[in-house]
């Protein structure tokens, strides 16, 4: 990176200054960014393709959806771009674990037109959600179940997002980066992930 940064100056300084209007345009990154609903072609996580039981997709699910309601609305409704991809993105993965989740659906229709979800409180405490998370990722993968290794990835991710105290999530999360098996979350946003466990 250092010699990257070197080169880049030497070269800055003995070329020809470009003119004003030949300089290239830099694009901005945008300053607003509206909700779209999320792509969930075909959902991933269920329990015929993963180890979790159906009421641990609908408890995951809920949980989620619910975190994103209370967390990322004022800056969903004021269309700005971080909340509104980290929520899009916590709505993507509940769809994938439960396709007709309840509040999943509801915070989804309130975005779109622009309105705040009315869904009720998180109860559960988040350090509690985060180690739940942790042990479901740790799971033995199961016979048949594709999926188990993609979910895994993502659980360990979100474990340590939604609990940065939770040094073994923030841990584990780091640890499987380094390995280069972080969650592809720019494919689960585009609904372009053709088949369960591939990065």
């Amino acid at each position: 990176m250092i010699a990257l940064t070197l080169t880049l100056l030497f070269l800055f300084i003995v070329a020809v200054p470009l003119k004003a209007q030949d300089a290239p345009a830099v694009p901005e990154a945008p300053r607003t960014l509206r909700f779209a609903k999320p792509r969930v072609p075909v959902a991933l996580f269920t329990p015929e393709s993963t180890a979790l039981l159906q009421p641990e997709c609908d408890r995951i699910a809920t949980r989620l959806a619910r975190y994103a309601a209370h967390h990322c609305t004022a800056g969903v409704l004021r269309r700005e771009p971080e909340a509104v991809a980290r929520g899009r993105l916590l709505l993507t993965i509940s769809l994938h674990l439960q396709p007709l989740n309840a509040s999943a659906t509801h915070c989804t229709l309130r975005w779109l037109d622009g309105k705040a979800p009315a869904l009720a409180p998180e109860e559960e405490d988040l350090r509690l959600f985060s180690d739940f998370l942790c042990s479901v990722a740790n799971r033995e993968p199961a016979p048949n179940r594709p999926s188990q290794e993609l979910l895994a990835r993502v659980l360990r991710r979100l474990a340590a997002d939604l609990s940065p105290e939770n040094e073994a999530a923030v841990l584990a999360s780091e640890l499987q980066d380094q390995d280069g098996k972080a969650p592809p979350f720019r494919e689960l946003l585009e609904g372009s992930l053709k088949q369960a466990g591939g990065k």
